[in-house]
């Protein structure tokens, strides 16, 4: 049978599900955490996840399942939700959704959909999972897994891509002091950035190109070495916020973000949907726009949203540098993703940050 994690906030939930799972045979590990489903899905590699899309903290269920198939592209996701199904709008071949079960939901049909997704194929590679390279190392030091980025990043250290143990990728000392922060090992190619989180029974190994450096501070690169998405901001936002991304967690992540920190902030999957929460709310004054959104007229919006309101402040993101692109749409405005709200956003809109006491 299948090993199969799951998160789930509601204790109820929780222990009804885990009983059923078991007692179908599968191994089961549970948890009511997001940040604790990162260390047990590293740990014991799931077949499967069933997780809660909206877990009571800033880190969804949506998180957790695309921070774990940077190790394992081919995990997939059965979505437990109070809210209609319908409203789960997700980028589900990207996050690996199986199904969506609403709640309350039957237990077989669970069952049914955690054997799916427990042999559901890998869609193959698309670039977006494998953010960096990632390998699992047991105790004894022996590489014990790792995604189809960690094997070309292999190949450009001592022991290539056939490496089978770390100790003949870099030295012990090398790793400890990864432990502790990034480290930049010297390549033929301009060298790459290496960091190592320990847990009780693995060790994790991200590997990243030096000349994409940035993707470091990739949200689910964060989540999976343990650090906090964004640090304090110790103002808030003045003027409420709208952010179109076709990426359902950068825009729940956005949005809880915001809400932490006491700032009215909306979010849109598609323009025309930006659009409608554009005319309905005149409190918007910042909307950001991601670059890549298939068959979506980019020039065309933001025409559209200078008619409404012509004094907004628009702002361009892309995974790439798109500065030139935007500036030709009259945007000069530019977040490199990845990028949070408490640094570069903070940084970028320094002029729109109050203090707490105003």
């Amino acid at each position: 049978m299948a090993r199969v994690l799951v998160v789930e906030d509601e204790e109820r939930y929780r222990e009804v599900v885990c009983r059923y799972l078991t007692l179908q045979g599968h191994e089961v590990h549970d948890t009511a955490d997001a940040e604790r489903a990162i260390v047990l899905g590293l740990e014991h590699q799931p077949d499967a996840l069933v997780a809660d899309w909206m877990l009571r903290n800033s880190v969804h269920g949506l998180h957790v399942a695309e921070a774990l198939r940077v190790a394992d592209p081919g995990l997939h996701t059965v979505v437990v939700t109070g809210f209609p199904a319908s409203d789960v709008t997700v980028d589900a071949a990207r996050v690996g959704i199986s199904e969506i079960l609403e709640k309350p939901f039957d237990v077989e049909a669970l069952g049914r959909a955690v054997v799916h997704a427990a042999v559901a194929p890998d869609a193959g590679p698309d670039g977006e999972e494998e953010v960096v390279g990632l390998l699992l190392v047991d105790a004894s030091g022996a590489i014990v897994r790792g995604n189809r980025a960690a094997s070309t990043l292999l190949a450009e250290l001592p022991g290539g891509a056939a490496a089978a143990r770390m100790s003949e990728v870099v030295s012990e000392a090398r790793l400890a002091e990864a432990a502790t922060g990034w480290i930049e090992a010297p390549t033929e190619s301009g060298g790459l950035w290496l960091r190592v989180r320990k847990l009780d029974s693995v060790t994790v190994v991200l590997l990243c190109a030096g000349s994409q450096g940035w993707r470091r501070e990739d949200p689910r690169v964060r989540m999976l070495l343990g650090l906090p998405l964004g640090g304090a901001i110790d103002g808030v936002f003045r003027d409420a916020m709208l952010l179109v991304d076709d990426s359902a967690s950068v825009r729940d992540t956005f949005v809880a973000q915001l809400a932490h920190r006491r700032c009215s902030a909306r979010a849109a999957g598609r323009h025309g949907d930006a659009l409608d929460l554009f005319r309905a709310d005149p409190t918007i004054r910042v909307v950001i726009l991601d670059w890549a959104m298939p068959g979506e007229d980019l020039r065309n919006t933001v025409a559209q949203l200078r008619e409404i309101r012509p004094e907004v402040r628009l702002v361009g993101t892309s995974g790439g540098d798109r500065t030139a692109e935007f500036a030709e749409l009259g945007i000069g405005d530019f977040l490199l993703k990845p990028w949070t709200v408490a640094g570069e956003l903070a940084t970028l809109l320094g002029d729109e940050v109050s203090s707490r006491g105003e």
